[in-house]
């Protein structure tokens, strides 16, 4: 179901945060990667856009963004004019919203959410934190009794980080030493370009966690080196284009 038409403009971050929505969805449902990963690429394009996506999609441009096909681009109008799309409203009538929620908890990707869905009919984080408390989860094959005690911890980290926000003049300065680790840790050709994203970049006066976009024409590379930096005391997410690793201190960073 479509909303009525929002009585405000919508940023590029809520438009990104929809886009991720609908990839995060898709990939739990089971979606081949190139449909999930397609609106999450173009979430990461539309939230680092130093241009208002308003104004973009009213000269009826978006196609024009790279990794913005026609089907993104109809629901980033169809979310402009009304908060919502079809799109987003068709997966939600066929996976819960809330499993949405459980791939925040570290270590927990897509994938193994949808297993603990339909395999134990976990929805939501109290019943995540319910089954791993009541030894449920070990009983899944390729889950164990390790996998639920990380669970458990995956969660409290998460409740914490709910409730803890991190000052933008303590947060930007590590953003920023990050950076130069890395490009001291790789050649001088291993990153084409390399800044803080996110809440940094907006210049949010908090920020709930790190966010560094780089390009690169070897994302193995820089995600191998991301992880060894000294900075880094966990890798709670190593993939192929993005990693994600808690700090020592415990703020978080992709």
């Amino acid at each position: 179901m479509m909303n009525a038409k929002p009585t405000h403009t919508f940023t590029n971050h809520d438009v990104a945060e929809h886009l991720r929505l609908i990839a995060t969805l898709k990939e739990i449902k089971g979606e081949g990667r190139f449909h999930w990963l397609a609106f999450r690429n173009a979430a990461d394009v539309i939230d680092n856009l130093p241009e208002d996506v308003n104004d973009i999609a009213a000269a009826g441009t978006l196609t024009d963004l790279p990794g913005v096909g026609k089907g993104v681009a109809e629901v980033i109008e169809q979310f402009l004019a009304t908060g919502d799309s079809e799109l987003a409203g068709k997966l939600r009538s066929q996976v819960p919203v809330t499993l949405v929620e459980l791939t925040e908890v570290p270590g927990l990707g897509a994938k193994k959410v949808a297993r603990l869905w339909r395999e134990l009919g976990i929805t939501t984080l109290a019943e995540l934190k319910a089954a791993a408390e009541a030894h449920r989860i070990r009983e899944l094959k390729g889950f164990g009794a390790k996998t639920e005690e990380n669970i458990l911890k995956g969660v409290a980290l998460l409740e914490q980080r709910r409730h803890a926000r991190t000052p933008l003049g303590v947060a930007r300065p590590q953003a920023l030493g990050l950076i130069q680790a890395l490009r001291e840790a790789l050649p001088a050709d291993a990153i084409t370009a390399i800044e803080p994203a996110g809440s940094l970049r907006r210049w949010k006066e908090t920020v709930g966690d790190l966010d560094i976009l780089a390009i690169t024409p070897d994302p193995a590379q820089v995600m191998a080196a991301f992880q060894q930096l000294p900075q880094v005391e966990e890798v709670l997410l190593g993939g192929e284009t993005k990693t994600r690793v808690r700090l020592h201190g415990g703020l978080e960073c992709d």
